[in-house]
């Protein structure tokens, strides 16, 4: 019997269900991903009728794995469950490349707002 994909380790600090909290998540799980097995895509995700959402979540050895989906209870069709419409997905190198270019205070700010460690930080 197969246990499944290892899931990266979230810290308890970090505010999963913070709007916005996608991307600083995604950041922080980016060292404990698998080059050419797990993946972060971009996209957008809704439920009913609320509209579309940016959002940012992991493939994680092929199964999606979302801990910052808590973001949207507000919406009142959350129990009907998300649809997820997938736009850029990329390796944990490639994305790591995107934000690099990103590595300013005004991004390490936002990653302490969040509670992401110091020390989960792939590109600090």
């Amino acid at each position: 019997m197969s246990s499944g994909p290892k899931i990266p380790e979230i810290s308890p600090s970090i505010r999963c269900s913070r709007r916005g909290s996608c991307v600083p998540v995604a950041l922080s799980c980016l060292t404990q991903l698998v080059e050419r097995r797990d993946f972060i895509v971009e996209g957008w995700i809704s439920f009913g009728s609320s509209g579309r959402q940016e959002h940012t979540w992991m493939q994680i050895d092929g199964v999606r794995f979302d801990p910052t989906i808590i973001q949207f209870r507000r919406f009142r069709e959350f129990s009907a469950g998300p649809r997820y419409e997938s736009v850029l997905i990329m390796p944990p190198s490639q994305y790591l490349d995107r934000w690099l270019f990103q590595k300013s205070l005004w991004w390490h700010e936002r990653l302490r707002l969040f509670g992401v460690p110091a020390t989960n930080w792939a590109f600090a």
